[in-house]
């Protein structure tokens, strides 16, 4: 169990991606507050990021200074 800031911290998380996944499925993203948006957008960004490096890191044809 988390618990403190950092529970409190992702409690605010889970219920902006939970509101962001329904307003996307509701068709009402603008309507989502714009501090939600920025975490959600953030969020996105980070999991592309790793997600990026994992399947770099897994190809064994990217090589550092070649092109991918």
């Amino acid at each position: 169990m988390v618990s403190g800031v950092v529970g409190a911290r992702l409690g605010a998380v889970a219920v902006d991606l939970a509101t962001a996944c329904l307003a996307q499925h509701l068709d009402a993203e603008d309507r989502i507050p714009s501090e939600a948006r920025a975490e959600v957008l953030l969020r996105r960004i980070h999991t592309f990021i790793e997600h990026s490096e994992v399947r770099t890191a897994k190809s064994p044809s990217v090589r550092p200074g070649g092109t991918s």
